[in-house]
């Protein structure tokens, strides 16, 4: 069998790697000139410089040869999901769809597998999965040990995509969860946001300690408010997920903050990146959301204020790094 994968950021890069070592893969590029430069050396020069693909990863620019996959990754921004979806309208609804994008939609406050359902109504919460978890993109293309989560309620699907995407250095986990794994992908950015800040700040690593520990806190508050499962907070979609991203280099939400919080424009810093701090996007859906079903999330908030501001200011700092005392 063939396995789609819709976007060839350094995401969508890296899965249809890991799919290609067990099937052959499709990588839809819309770009015309990017897919032909990936063909053309076989490196995703702009996204993911340095590693060579896969000879049974097809490159194609035409949306008509993922009519006939196993399944379809959707591994595009949160921003241009629904218009990207709406491209493949062609797809048989016995074709599952993956969600690999961490965001909330920005007017609706949809999660992406929501979106997936709006956009074709053809299909059930059973034909769609998300992936979740600490899924650091260099780290894996270089075959360093990793791990993620399939999440879907249909069991079978889960499991499906778990032996497809297995290999020696990726361990892959299924989860029924699929509300509380969307929940935390989002929110883990916006919390890598608020500790990049401080690291760029220089609060030390007591406050890094303070925002991820709070963070994961009101990550859970939200989750669980609408389904989600306590555990799922506790595994490799939650505290798993939120530690790689507020830890490393490579997380681009984490550095985009680590910009903020050293006196940086926001504006300066997108302008000057190629690729997508989901945190940014999906912040002010997110703060919505949680107000709307009256979750207290103050760490969500200040980062908010932070994006609406383009700037740090020494009272956004002073949100993100002091709260009211209270019982824990």
């Amino acid at each position: 069998m063939t396995v789609g994968v819709v976007g060839a950021g350094a995401w969508g890069t890296t899965l249809a790697s890991l799919f290609s070592e067990n099937d052959d893969v499709i990588l839809y590029v819309r770009d015309e000139d990017q897919a032909a430069a990936i063909n053309d050396s076989r490196i995703n020069k702009k996204y993911m410089p340095g590693f060579t693909l896969n000879e049974k990863i097809l490159i194609s620019n035409n949306a008509k040869e993922l009519s006939n996959v196993d399944f379809i990754v959707f591994a595009v921004p949160s921003t241009s999901f629904r218009s990207i979806l709406n491209e493949f309208s062609f797809i048989d609804a016995k074709v599952p769809f993956v969600s690999v994008t961490k965001g909330l939609e920005k007017d609706t406050h949809l999660r992406m597998s929501e979106v997936m359902l709006d956009t074709h109504k053809n299909k059930t919460q059973n034909d769609i999965a998300v992936i979740a978890g600490p899924n650091l993109a260099v780290e894996i293309m270089q075959g360093l040990p990793a791990a993620t989560v399939v999440a879907s309620t249909n069991e079978e699907l889960a499991s499906r995509i778990q032996k497809k995407l297995v290999s020696k250095n990726f361990r892959v986990y299924t989860s029924s969860d699929v509300i509380g794994c969307e929940i935390a992908g989002v929110a883990k950015n916006v919390i890598a946001i608020a500790v990049g800040i401080g690291d760029g700040a220089g609060y030390g690593d007591n406050a890094k300690a303070l925002v991820i520990t709070r963070g994961l806190a009101e990550i859970a508050r939200l989750g669980t408010a609408i389904g989600g499962r306590p555990e799922t907070f506790a595994g490799l979609a939650g505290v798993g997920d939120l530690i790689a991203t507020c830890s490393s280099s490579l997380s681009r939400n984490h550095s985009a903050g680590q910009l903020l919080g050293k006196g940086k424009l926001l504006k300066e810093i997108l302008e000057e990146s190629n690729h997508v701090a989901e945190g940014i996007n999906s912040v002010k859906s997110l703060s919505e959301y949680a107000k709307s079903l009256n979750v207290s999330m103050p760490i969500i908030d200040a980062v908010d204020e932070v994006v609406k501001l383009g700037k740090v200011t020494p009272e956004a700092v002073s949100k993100l790094m002091s709260r009211p005392a209270k019982s824990e």
